[in-house]
């Protein structure tokens, strides 16, 4: 009979040391959600700031690179003559003077019988073409592509040419064949000039119909600023 009272107080020593592990257990897991929660409320409702509240300014550390001890003041480069932009106009005008003097001579072969008629009006076509240049670089004016005038001045050469060498050939001064190779060469300028997109241009039309009319180089400068004005704006 005496064993009972101590087999009694086992069980419930058991059972309170269980009811305090459960009430441990369920205070554990009300505590956990209830942290979280809090912390959700307080990112919610508590503004945090961006930047560090222990300082004022926000200082950038940008990286730099190392230079050497040399290499930190760079020394200014003079400009050599041959490095800056050279005159052109000298070496346009020389070509200038050469086209003439050619022109000249073979005026005087012409006249003596040494040369073609054909051979003269290439000259001629070379010289306007070197004034053309020269006027062109004065001028700032820029070559994109095939230039309309300079094919306009080729082509009515070509044609010019092309008579020519059908009168030698009257005269037996050269063949058929020859005849036939300057025809062709005149259809392929031609071919090329109608087919420009400046070719429509009214101005330039205008300007080329007076070319026609007297050619020069009055008449060919004349092509040469309609064709500029004709060119549409740079998008850059």
């Amino acid at each position: 009979m005496e064993e009972k009272p101590a087999e009694s107080f086992r069980v419930s020593k058991t059972e309170k040391a269980l009811t305090e592990g459960r009430v441990a257990l369920i205070s554990i897991l009300i505590a956990v959600p209830a942290a979280f929660l809090i912390a959700m409320l307080i990112h919610y409702f508590v503004e945090i700031p961006e930047q560090n509240p222990f300082f004022s300014e926000t200082v950038v550390v940008t990286p730099q690179k190392y230079m050497p001890e040399k290499a930190k003041r760079p020394s200014r480069i003079r400009k050599s003559k041959s490095a800056e932009k050279q005159d052109l106009a000298e070496l346009y005008d020389k070509k200038i003077k050469l086209c003439t003097a050619n022109l000249k001579e073979l005026e005087l072969a012409y006249k003596s019988g040494s040369a073609l008629m054909t051979e003269v009006v290439e000259a001629r076509s070379a010289l306007l073409l070197a004034e053309g240049e020269l006027f062109r670089y004065e001028n700032k004016i820029r070559r994109w592509g095939n230039s309309i005038s300079d094919l306009a001045v080729r082509a009515e050469t070509a044609k010019k040419a092309a008579e020519a060498k059908q009168r030698e050939f009257k005269s037996g001064a050269v063949t058929m064949i020859d005849v036939n190779k300057v025809k062709v060469a005149a259809l392929d300028l031609e071919i090329q000039l109608k087919s420009h997109r400046t070719f429509s241009n009214e101005d330039w039309q205008n300007a080329y119909a007076a070319y026609q009319k007297a050619p020069g180089v009055k008449t060919y400068r004349a092509m040469l600023e309609a064709e500029q004005a004709a060119r549409p704006p740079r998008r850059f």
